[in-house]
């Protein structure tokens, strides 16, 4: 016993926050479809052997699927060609230079489980269970829709990474990728707060932009950070004065660089026609490309950078600080940067911005 516990230590299970929902729905779809197998007319020989292969299926595709996805394979299921290849002539992509001959062991049980079930649920239509065979008909085919919506979604996860890391091998001393996030409002905080202050908080609007440059020593980040005094709307034309004014100064500071590509998530500011009609118009032929991230699946190093600046905030303000609007955030931020950091810290009139740059 004690060596069992050593193999395998207890966990206590802890509730997590902002999950992907594509991975909650697949969860609560694999849950269902438990509970559909003890309903059903088994020996407890088979129905233990569908629990067992549900769970195994359930990790597979939280660990291993992504791993397995390739541009190019003769196993069908992770061929990411012939999966995202589009029926009618748009987005039409044949797999011509390889056949589909092989199959993966995981993607068939997957597959054979979820035909099994469904052949099963359907045997139960001729017993007199009329009101519990709806309810499991209904979360049978519900489970089985968002499971292939899971699948779906890691595929096309699996697509958007491999484009971002295409953009970011192909840099060289001439090329830029800029990661852009709108960052959740900062709430103003004080270091001794009282309850009256706690309510009817005003968020300070802000964004993020991490620009990565491939120059003689390697790597570099930049970071830009733009911070609003006044609310904002976070909208196309915003955001499209952000992108702007953020490659003039990239043009400014490194004058090499004459091609830059965008990367964001699916957020309608970004997407939206203004925004991408105003970026090429004022962009030009320093624009390559603009690539979107995944729905759930856009986080990167804007996100790992406001985490920092938080915590950068948060230690400002146990100092004795009172962090209230963009001027003071401003502060709180380049008084935690040391001397070896270059940094250029300027106000913006126009639309009240303040711009925050670490180099």
């Amino acid at each position: 016993m004690y060596r069992i516990m050593q193999v395998c230590p207890a966990s206590v299970q802890k509730s997590m926050e902002g999950l992907d929902y594509f991975v909650v729905e697949g969860g609560r779809a694999i849950e269902d479809l438990l509970w559909v197998v003890t309903q059903l007319r088994l020996c407890k020989a088979e129905m233990d052997q569908m629990i067992k292969d549900l769970s195994e299926c359930k990790q597979y595709l939280k660990h291993d699927f992504k791993i397995h996805l390739e541009e190019k394979t003769d196993i069908k299921d992770h061929c990411m060609t012939f999966s995202l290849n589009d029926k009618d002539l748009h987005f039409r992509n044949e797999c011509c230079d390889h056949q589909h001959l092989s199959g993966c062991p995981k993607c068939l049980q997957l597959s054979d489980l979820l035909d099994e079930i469904k052949r099963r649920v359907q045997l139960l239509e001729t017993e007199n269970i009329e009101d519990l065979y709806d309810e499991i008909l209904f979360k049978t085919s519900n489970a089985i829709d968002n499971i292939v919506e899971w699948k779906k979604h890691i595929v096309r996860s699996k697509n958007q990474l491999r484009a971002k890391n295409h953009v970011i091998s192909s840099l060289d001393g001439s090329k830029a990728i800029v990661m852009l996030d709108w960052v959740v409002k900062f709430l103003p905080r004080k270091f001794r707060q009282g309850q009256t202050d706690w309510f009817g908080k005003r968020g300070v609007n802000w964004h993020i932009a991490v620009c990565l440059i491939n120059g003689e020593s390697g790597f570099q980040a930049m970071t830009y950070v733009h911070l609003f005094p006044s609310p904002v709307a976070q909208d196309g034309f915003t955001t499209a004065s952000i992108l702007c004014d953020i490659v003039s100064d990239l043009s400014t500071l490194k004058p090499e660089i004459t091609d830059v590509s965008f990367w964001s998530d699916n957020a309608g500011c970004y997407k939206s026609t203004l925004t991408l009609a105003m970026i090429y118009a004022n962009l030009g032929p320093i624009l390559s490309s603009y690539n979107f991230s995944e729905a759930q699946d856009g986080k990167g190093a804007c996100d790992r950078k406001a985490s920092h600046i938080k915590a950068e905030i948060k230690r400002y303000v146990n100092e004795g600080h009172n962090v209230l609007d963009a001027n003071d955030m401003k502060k709180a931020y380049s008084h935690s940067l040391t001397s070896e950091v270059q940094r250029k810290i300027r106000v913006k009139k126009k639309k009240e911005a303040v711009k925050c740059l670490q180099l």
